[in-house]
């Protein structure tokens, strides 16, 4: 990154480096939780957040949903994964397994393209459209 580029970066507070993958695979993991079964998956003061983070496991998802693929709940475990190492390589590959679990278990119930915004496919890929992971009812 040019000097330039750097200094403007600081100056309107954004991060000169890359996010950081396997944070936000976990944050990715803790919010397919939280859309599939309403739920965090830890609570608590923050205190007890921390320590429930480093750890405690958390609840499996089909403990708090037993109707989700059981597919579902291996993506999140693995997500969840409390060493970085275990969790997937990469959001395309959590992309295409999250696509593999709706055709398998939801096939063309997915909403229409008009019923939402379409995303440009990434190289190699034919989506035209986010994948629908679970249509969790509100509560």
């Amino acid at each position: 990154m040019p000097s330039e580029d750097l200094t403007a970066a600081i100056r309107y507070g954004f991060s000169p480096t890359p996010l950081y993958r396997p944070a936000d695979l976990y944050s990715l993991g803790c919010v397919l939780i939280e859309a599939v079964t309403g739920r965090r998956p830890f609570t608590g003061m923050s205190w007890q957040l921390i320590n429930q983070r480093f750890k405690e496991p958390p609840a499996l998802l089909r403990t708090l949903r037993p109707d989700a693929p059981v597919e579902l709940e291996r993506l999140v475990s693995r997500l969840l994964a409390k060493n970085s190492a275990q969790r997937p390589d990469s959001a395309d590959e959590v992309c295409d397994l999250l696509e593999e679990i709706n055709d398998r278990y939801f096939g063309d119930t997915s909403p229409s393209p008009a019923a939402g915004p379409t995303s440009r496919p990434r190289s190699g890929s034919t989506r035209t459209k986010p994948p629908v992971v679970w249509s969790s009812p509100c509560v």
